[in-house]
């Protein structure tokens, strides 16, 4: 029986030739997420304008060839910290993942940022440099994820058996610092 849903031979074939020749800066200019490329040198050779925005770098500044310590940028204090972590991202296939806590935006507030960086390689499997892109980081506590968010699926499995299931909620939420009331009411909720 033939999948419905697969996509045919000759169809497969013509979207994997026309990523071969798409240019990943015309998918970095399109996105509304920061993306940045580093030589094997720590020199940027490319800034989308979320990241221009991102690092509050303003139009005109040429930023082509320029190491951290030389970007207009509150964060280029800890270029020495970047170096290190573009060459971990050249030396592992898996890449390097840093949070930065620093003043950005054009409104330069202070949050932290996640950047996983990746390698580059050219088709000879040499680095290149490094490409990476920012994503705001966002805490949440348990609780939070707990009171806020309806994940579609959710396992938790008791430690030991000590305990009964409404004895490890009562635990839980007691941890969550919920006054008795609180904890009465999440555990037998009124209809």
């Amino acid at each position: 029986m033939e999948d419905e849903k697969a996509v045919p031979q000759n169809q497969s074939n013509l979207i994997v030739n026309s990523l071969s020749e798409t240019s990943l800066i015309s998918i970095m200019e399109k996105a509304s997420i920061p993306w940045a490329i580093k030589d094997n040198n720590s020199k940027f050779v490319y800034l989308n304008e979320s990241c221009l925005d991102l690092f509050d770098i303003q139009s005109g500044f040429d930023f082509e060839g320029r190491l951290d310590e030389e970007m207009p940028c509150s964060w280029s204090e800890y270029s020495d910290d970047f170096k290190a972590h573009d060459r971990k991202a050249e030396q592992s296939r898996e890449g390097a993942e840093i949070i930065v806590t620093s003043s950005f935006g054009r409104e330069r507030v202070l949050s932290p940022w996640y950047f996983p960086k990746f390698p580059i390689y050219n088709q000879n499997g040499k680095v290149l440099g490094t490409v990476f892109f920012g994503k705001k980081f966002n805490f949440i506590s348990i609780c939070d994820f707990f009171n806020s968010l309806k994940p579609s699926v959710i396992t938790l499995t008791p430690p030991v058996d000590d305990f009964s299931e409404r004895e490890l909620d009562i635990i839980f939420y007691a941890i969550q610092k919920m006054t008795a009331k609180e904890i009465a009411e999440k555990i037998i909720p009124i209809k």
